[in-house]
């Protein structure tokens, strides 16, 4: 019985951490874009650009262009 409940306990954080993984990786741009900007870096570095290709991607070319700028902008100022 309790192997079972662990089982289903375990597997439900599984899902969990599925579910909010993309959604972390997004709202971590924010904090990212400040770091790099008090670190005084005018453009971003070779690793942020490969870690953040795809929200890049989406930027450019879908309509989230403007709710990732207005994100971005809660962070920079």
């Amino acid at each position: 019985m309790n192997e079972e409940r662990e089982r289903k306990s375990s597997s439900g954080l599984l899902i969990l951490l599925l579910c909010t993984s993309p959604l972390l990786y997004v709202l971590s741009i924010g904090p990212v874009a400040m770091f790099a900007q008090r670190n005084g870096s005018a453009a971003p570095s070779p690793w942020i650009r490969q870690v953040y290709a795809p929200l890049i991607w989406l930027h450019a070319h879908t309509i989230l262009e403007k709710p990732l700028e207005a994100y971005i902008r809660l962070w920079v100022k």
